[in-house]
């Protein structure tokens, strides 16, 4: 399954499975040890004093790149306050481009909302590396 490992040692022919080789690497080397003597606690620290943009520029500046209200508040807060990429489910409910009532940028009539795997490969100008048409 994902993040499973195997390992095989072609000297003794031994095969190890998962949780073995884990074992193995995890006691390779005195890591507790190490980030008992070699940790470091940072401080928090509030590193804006003052802001940055004033509200109308930061508006424009977020609408000239595409940024809507719903990109601040879910994707780029989130990203701030906890430190690392938000997730969310896999779902698109958002209407094409088109036939959005609010305003879009360029490209986003233009690209592509999903991505589509297929096996065999039958698209030529995605999988042209092992796909082609002609006879």
């Amino acid at each position: 399954g994902p993040g499973m490992m195997i390992a095989a040692d072609l000297q003794t022919g031994q095969v190890y499975e998962n949780t073995e080789v884990k074992k193995r690497v995890a006691l390779s080397y005195p890591y507790g040890k190490w980030i008992k003597e070699n940790m470091r606690s940072l401080k928090a620290e509030n590193f804006l004093a003052s802001t940055v943009f004033e509200t109308d520029k930061l508006l424009r500046s977020q609408q000239a790149f595409g940024y809507s209200s719903e990109d601040v508040q879910m994707v780029i807060e989130s990203m701030a306050a906890q430190g690392k990429e938000p997730t969310f489910c896999m779902g698109d409910d958002i209407p094409l481009a088109i036939l959005s009532q609010k305003p879009h940028m360029l490209y986003d009539y233009f690209k592509q909302r999903f991505a589509q795997v297929t096996n065999p490969a039958i698209d030529p100008l995605r999988e042209g590396l092992v796909m082609s048409l002609e006879v």
